[in-house]
């Protein structure tokens, strides 16, 4: 395929990939017009400061969970022996970038600046008719986030970045200054999906819904009292059982401002035998535990506001779920916001509809968040 004499910038350019770098991402989807063949689309991702080995399908270590690295493993590659040439933030994103090793590009360390005239290998993939993208930190020497040569859409921040809202932090955007909207995404699990053993889950058997809001408020607790936290304006969401805890929360809870429910469970004895017994044992021995799980139950103490989405063809989690739901909330005077997919199943896959669905849940959260 190549020869002995093959550069390693040439080697990058005929391999026709896209960059991504930083905690980043970067993709080309431009039909080429070379041969008349449509080029693929590429996603590279570079993670900082990320072991080797970190990722839950090599064991180590055991606990941890990396779901999208493995299954990039196991449908792609995964290349077991690598060189490291340049274990430093700026000199490998340089090496990645151009092809060339640190003593030719000259970014010997994280202050050095990319020298004026290098060439970075999405220019070429731009001739060949890609469209590129960067999205995250640069880096390299200099605390500029100017668009650089080789990408048509750019995304990036001023040296390292903040990682807390600001009303002074912004992003460029394709050469543009815009400003944060002031939104912090926190993700915290329950002891209950700790993944720590029976000890942690146990509260939760033939009584879904309870132990984990206490878990949540207490998050919550320690949320409202961090200094750049507005606690009058805290929401939740969920997908399937993050669904249920998005309604059981805001109709158990004064916690939360607005909730958006995607393919809730509304009631346990809607859902499937084998994982429903399995936590809550059968409905004529637990009635009380099925009636305070289920949130159709609970409808008329919805606080806040809440968006349900549905996909109407649901193989796992059934529609009537919802319609149930929303048919309670009505009767009791609630005001909701109701989407649903009718092509679609438990997941939103499609691209368009994915987009429209995020979309839908950007607009509910900046009108009522």
């Amino acid at each position: 395929m190549t020869s002995a004499k093959t550069t390693r910038r040439e080697f990058v350019k005929m391999m026709g990939l896209t960059l991504a770098a930083g905690p980043a991402l970067s993709y080309s989807n431009r039909a080429s017009a070379a041969g008349g063949k449509k080029l693929r689309n590429v996603i590279f991702i570079l993670s900082d400061d990320h072991r080797y080995d970190f990722m839950s399908f090599l064991n180590t270590p055991a606990f941890l969970q990396t779901p999208n690295m493995d299954r990039m493993a196991r449908d792609g590659a995964y290349l077991k022996y690598a060189t490291v040439s340049t274990a430093l933030c700026s000199p490998s994103r340089a090496s990645i970038l151009t092809g060339l090793y640190t003593f030719r590009h000259r970014v010997i360390d994280n202050n050095r600046l990319v020298p004026e005239g290098t060439i970075f290998f999405p220019q070429y993939l731009q001739k060949a008719g890609c469209a590129t993208a960067f999205i995250g930190k640069w880096h390299m020497g200099s605390s500029a986030d100017d668009p650089r040569p080789g990408f048509d859409h750019w995304v990036s921040f001023r040296g390292q970045g903040r990682y807390l809202p600001s009303p002074d932090y912004t992003l460029n955007v394709d050469g543009e200054r815009v400003a944060q909207k002031g939104y912090i995404i926190w993700i915290c699990d329950s002891r209950t999906a700790s993944g720590k053993g029976l000890s942690s889950a146990w509260p939760a058997y033939r009584n879904l819904g309870e132990v984990e809001l206490r878990d949540m408020e207490d998050m919550v607790d320690w949320l409202q009292s961090q200094p750049f936290v507005d606690d009058s304006r805290i929401g939740l969401w969920g997908w399937s059982y993050g669904g249920f805890m998005t309604i059981y929360a805001l109709t158990h809870s004064e916690s939360f401002r607005m909730g958006i429910a995607g393919a809730p469970v509304t009631d346990w004895t809607l859902y499937d035998s084998v994982y429903t017994e399995r936590y809550m044992g059968l409905p004529a021995d637990n009635r009380e535990g099925y009636r305070k799980s289920s949130t159709i139950e609970s409808a008329v103490g919805l606080k806040g506001r809440l968006l349900l989405i549905h996909g109407a063809m649901d193989e796992n989690v059934h529609v009537q779920n919802t319609y149930k739901l929303a048919d309670r909330l009505q009767r009791a005077g609630k005001q909701f916001e109701l989407m649903i997919y009718p092509q679609s199943r438990h997941s939103i896959q499609s691209p368009r509809r994915l987009k429209h669905l995020k979309d839908l849940m950007t607009q509910f959260i900046l009108a009522n968040l």
